[in-house]
């Protein structure tokens, strides 16, 4: 979903379409003049390389993170065996001992 949103925001701030060879002239509206601004190929170039950085750092940081809730779950499950375990033995322990007194 990250990736999705991060490249629909580099299509919406270029104008292109991801994958076409073929730049036609494009242009930006400065937002205090209002005067029309062509983007040459190096600038969009620049744009498109400044937001594919973002999104891998996005994707790396979105990684850790997955990472570190994955370690915690198997924290929590090995947590939830151990004590399934000594649960299973004191039952067989407290069944041992009742059987012994009959």
């Amino acid at each position: 979903e990250l990736l999705i949103a991060l490249c629909l925001k580099f299509e919406s701030i270029t104008n292109l379409k991801i994958g076409v060879k073929h730049m036609p002239d494009q242009t930006i509206k400065c937002p205090h003049c209002g005067k029309e601004i062509p983007l040459t190929e190096t600038l969009s170039l620049q744009i498109k390389e400044s937001l594919w950085k973002e999104v891998e750092e996005k994707a790396k940081e979105k990684e850790l993170e997955l990472s570190e809730r994955e370690k915690l779950l198997e924290e929590k499950k090995k947590h939830v065996e151990d004590s399934e375990k000594a649960i299973d033995q004191q039952v067989a322990d407290k069944l041992k001992t009742e059987r012994e007194r009959s």
